[in-house]
């Protein structure tokens, strides 16, 4: 049984995101592009982002489409290519509904907070699990105070969680521990995951342009 380690799903999930945010060819459209076409195209970022993760939930025969880019040679060779073109689609998702709510996808904090998303998480449960003492609201403004060798670990942390939230002993069964990639295999993504991971993207992402209301 082909296992993956904390240290292969950091990799991954690393290059599966710079591929989503930085490349566009014909027919792919990279974050930024995705984001300023639906936040023209609808009247607000909640209805922007609803369209967007509709059309994401139901698109099939996306897997395959990134065997093009850079360095995925080298992600097959020690992952299995659906699992590569299943965390680039949801990590993209992830990075268009951030840059929407009006984060800069490029920056250290969001990678971090989008990882966290990919993992089906709030920030709130991973920064307790974690160890993270926070006095204020969770979210970007607190991992912003958290210096770069802490967020390299927290990136790291992501990527053994993943493994051990689905696997035994530190590792992932595929085919058996993974439910993204039950549909993955055939063209498409599982649609519950995708809507899971959705949805803890829009809690760690809150909207930017939207005054918080006291309670």
């Amino acid at each position: 049984m082909e296992k993956i380690t904390g240290n292969k799903m950091t990799q991954l999930l690393n290059w599966a995101y710079d591929k989503a945010i930085n490349v566009s060819a014909p027919g792919i459209k990279n974050v930024d592009q995705l984001a300023r076409e639906y936040t023209n195209k609808y009247p607000d970022t909640d209805t922007a982002i609803k369209h967007y993760v509709h059309w994401q939930e139901r698109k099939s025969g996306t897997t395959g489409v990134i065997t093009g880019f850079g360095g995925f040679a080298t992600m097959a060779a020690t992952l299995p290519a659906d699992l590569a073109s299943v965390t680039y689609i949801q990590l993209k998702m992830v990075a268009v509904i951030a840059t929407i709510r009006g984060y800069d996808p490029h920056d250290d904090e969001v990678r971090s907070l989008a990882f966290i998303s990919f993992l089906g998480m709030s920030v709130v449960d991973f920064v307790k699990k974690s160890g993270i003492k926070a006095t204020e609201s969770l979210g970007v403004k607190v991992i912003k105070k958290v210096p770069q060798v802490v967020l390299n670990k927290i990136n790291a942390t992501v990527g053994s969680r993943f493994v051990t939230k689905f696997g035994e002993k530190g590792v992932v069964n595929l085919g058996k521990g993974i439910p993204v990639l039950g549909a993955a295999v055939g063209g498409g993504f599982d649609y519950a995951s995708t809507a899971r991971i959705a949805h803890k993207a829009k809690k760690n992402f809150p909207d930017l342009n939207v005054s918080p209301t006291l309670s």
